[in-house]
């Protein structure tokens, strides 16, 4: 699969003006969850196609309206119940994100930095991240310290 580019900021996902794809997920652990899925959004038609025989066991309608099976698929197609909750998460994203950003700065930059963490920590400045994942870099051989004896350190 070939990676497509990163949309410019105020770029709509799969708008066309960068990628012709953009898939998200919504595993309980991300910034919205409709439990477990995701979803596509794509402005190829090749790609909406191909999606779609493969979204319910490969089967599409021939031309006489019957079911056949195009290819092999499964079944991916969202419940009710998970399209519900996602849309409700989704209501409630941008006070989910700006919670992040809060906690972001708190917690984990502001008690690392007073605890003289021993690493380099990710750069404030994007007000629109969406602290999904927070990654801590950690200079070990600078800091004496190896993965394993980490952790032993920051409990003493």
């Amino acid at each position: 699969m070939r990676r497509m580019p990163s949309a410019p900021r105020g770029v709509a996902a799969g708008s066309g003006r960068s990628a012709t794809s953009s898939v998200s997920s919504f595993h309980p652990n991300k910034n919205i969850t409709t439990i477990e899925g995701g979803a596509l959004v794509t402005a190829d038609a090749e790609v909406l196609k191909t999606v779609e025989q493969l979204r319910f066991h490969g089967i599409q309608r021939n031309a006489d309206g019957e079911p056949t099976c195009a290819r092999a698929g499964g079944k991916y197609n969202f419940s009710d119940v998970s399209a519900c909750i996602g849309i409700a998460q989704l209501a409630q994203l941008e006070s989910f994100n700006r919670r992040r950003r809060e906690l972001a700065a708190a917690r984990y930059f502001e008690l690392l930095r007073g605890a003289g963490w021993p690493g380099s920590l990710p750069e404030r400045g994007d007000q629109d991240h969406s602290w999904h994942i927070f990654t801590v870099l950690i200079d070990y051989a600078r800091f004496g310290y190896t993965r394993s004896t980490l952790p032993a350190a920051g409990a003493a």
